[in-house]
């Protein structure tokens, strides 16, 4: 269980990254 929370939390990361990524572009 530990190792799936800690790969949701990269995920998640990556997902806010790309959207701010994208905020800024736009």
């Amino acid at each position: 269980p530990e190792e799936t929370l800690l790969e949701k939390a990269e995920q998640t990361e990556e997902a806010v990254q790309e959207s701010l990524l994208e905020i800024r572009i736009a």
